[in-house]
């Protein structure tokens, strides 16, 4: 990981930005150019004022039948949001900041799928006889 103060000089644009986060670890949405991707979002991941699991934290879980992703995010969120067992209250902030991007523009299904099984791995979406809500 590079400096803050270096961080200007090697990091040009979003596409550079999201391939950084990628090289280092960080658990993100597949397509780059899904709103929730933000240059902002980006950095604040990168310079840790964001939380953003790594690819090596995530243990996907099967969910064969999932609500939109609205509904993924809106329960993601929520969960996080009112999760008091962080480690201090910088994390919590971090983890908090997480939720309120994920609020503000609609991150990839497989993607919150992902963090949900992180976050709350035995939450009945997971399980084999889930069945989504109705419209």
């Amino acid at each position: 990981m590079i400096s803050k103060e270096e961080f200007g000089r090697y990091i040009k644009d979003k596409d550079h930005l999201y391939k950084a986060c990628l090289s280092n670890g960080y658990f993100l949405p597949l397509n780059r150019k899904n709103l929730f991707v933000t240059v902002k979002m980006l950095k604040e991941i990168y310079t840790q004022k964001c939380h953003c699991p790594k690819l090596s934290e995530i243990n996907h879980r099967p969910c064969v039948n999932p609500p939109s992703s609205a509904v993924l995010r809106d329960e993601c969120a929520a969960i996080i949001e009112n999760n008091d067992d962080y480690a201090s209250d910088e994390q919590a902030k971090q983890w908090k900041r997480l939720a309120k991007y994920m609020r503000k523009n609609l991150p990839e299904k497989t993607w919150v799928l992902g963090l949900l099984a992180l976050v709350a791995p035995g939450h009945p979406v997971f399980k084999k006889d889930y069945q989504p809500p109705r419209k």
